[in-house]
């Protein structure tokens, strides 16, 4: 006896393999990267919100902050005025709406700029 594939049953195996994949790349392909969406669009806030969560807040330096019109205050006050960072530069909203940026100096001074 022998375990050869006949001609019928190549064609059969031919056919539905080329079945097979029509139906994996327009219906089940697409389906997929509809999920995968859906599941990134769910996961991301969700990763988002637990890093928000999880992470320490950022350290108010110590010191004081001098303006560029020569006023000072503690840095104690700038918790109060919307402090962020971008990347490694603190920066914070002053009283006039405009955007800051602070550069240490000695003595535990900071130095406002603008930020660009």
């Amino acid at each position: 006896m022998s375990d050869s594939i006949k001609s019928d049953d190549l064609l059969l195996y031919a056919a539905l393999g080329i079945g097979a994949y029509f139906l994996y790349t327009n219906v089940l392909a697409p389906a997929l990267g509809i999920a995968g969406a859906a599941a990134n669009a769910v996961a991301e806030p969700v990763a988002n919100l637990y890093v928000a969560l999880t992470s320490p807040a950022s350290p108010v330096p110590q010191g004081s902050v001098i303006m560029p019109n020569g006023t000072n205050f503690p840095t104690a006050n700038l918790t109060n005025m919307g402090i962020t960072w971008a990347g490694n530069i603190l920066t914070f909203t002053g009283s006039d709406g405009e955007l800051y940026q602070l550069s240490p100096q000695s003595g535990g001074n900071y130095v406002a700029s603008s930020y660009p």
